[in-house]
């Protein structure tokens, strides 16, 4: 069920796999994190969000899938206010002349001065004990 303003997302039988690829771009060592690049094939709610959490890999900064307490750690220690998640791309037939369309758009300064931040960060990020959920 959902509430105003809120969906749940769920996996079902019978429904075919929300479809991702992906890359990893860089890792941060000892961070333990990782810059990837996202290419959804499916157009699901929530997708890149879900099936990251879904492995253990958390969008940095996702409020509603992520890892809070690696949140708060990175919202402290290179001020990550925001979920890192970025269209840096979009491609798309124009509905009229059937022209592909292609969009670009830089990296916002509230993700790229964290991003910065994270290339000297020298501790790990802390998890979430999984078994406790905190």
């Amino acid at each position: 069920s959902s509430q105003p303003g809120r969906v749940t997302v769920r996996a079902s039988r019978g429904r075919p796999n929300a479809v991702t690829r992906y890359a990893v771009l860089t890792t941060f060592e000892p961070s333990g994190l990782s810059l990837l690049a996202l290419w959804p094939q499916t157009g699901r709610t929530h997708q890149l969000r879900v099936q990251c959490a879904s492995r253990g890999l958390p969008i940095a900064g996702d409020e509603r899938y992520g890892d809070f307490r690696a949140n708060r750690f990175l919202a402290s220690e290179i001020g990550l206010k925001h979920m890192f998640l970025h269209a840096l791309r979009i491609e798309l037939r124009h509905p009229r002349t059937g022209h592909v369309l292609k969009l670009q758009a830089p990296l916002l300064s509230r993700l790229s001065g964290p991003l910065e931040k994270l290339k000297d960060l020298i501790k790990p990020v802390p998890r979430r004990d999984a078994r406790r959920g905190n």
